[in-house]
């Protein structure tokens, strides 16, 4: 099973991906900047670490729990 969204708001993370990569031209989009527009990581948080892994290498789907060494990182 692979994790490609945030359930709670039912946005795929290649939704996001398309909008980072759309609104990049001059800086990075922010996870905050994808909540406010999204909602995503505003639930129950469990997608943040994975939406981080998504800004940081632009991959969209991941095993679960491929992210447990990356929820502290910024």
């Amino acid at each position: 099973m692979n994790v490609d969204r945030c359930v709670c708001f039912n946005v795929s993370f290649a939704r996001l991906q398309k909008f980072a990569a759309a609104n990049s031209a001059d800086t990075t989009v922010s996870l905050e900047q994808l909540q406010t527009a999204f909602g995503c990581g505003r639930g129950c948080g469990l997608c943040i670490p994975y939406i981080r892994k998504m800004l940081r290498t632009g991959q969209t789907t991941f095993p679960v729990g491929s992210t447990t060494t990356d929820q502290s990182m910024p």
